[in-house]
């Protein structure tokens, strides 16, 4: 649950957990866990467009994130080979 939480910080600065709403499923079918997550694109307060990623802007936060998340807890990244 601090992974999550962590990175609904991460992707979404700036917003307060009221404003979103995100479903996370967590699975095992692979032999690894995978945590994958949906987020309607909505701001729950104003009920105006909500877009939590956008590539090119994004994926640099998302990317230091992750390599920190992988270092922090000992896990393999999935990008690697």
């Amino acid at each position: 649950e601090k992974v999550m939480a962590s990175f609904e910080r991460v992707l979404m600065p700036g917003l307060e957990k009221n404003q979103y709403s995100i479903l996370w499923v967590e699975h095992q079918d692979k032999g690894r866990l995978e945590l994958n997550f949906v987020i309607p694109n909505m701001e729950l307060q104003t009920g105006k467009r909500l877009q939590p990623y956008y590539d090119r802007a994004d994926r640099p936060r998302i990317d230091a994130w992750q390599t920190l998340v992988n270092h922090h807890y000992g896990l393999h990244d999935p990008n690697a080979p």
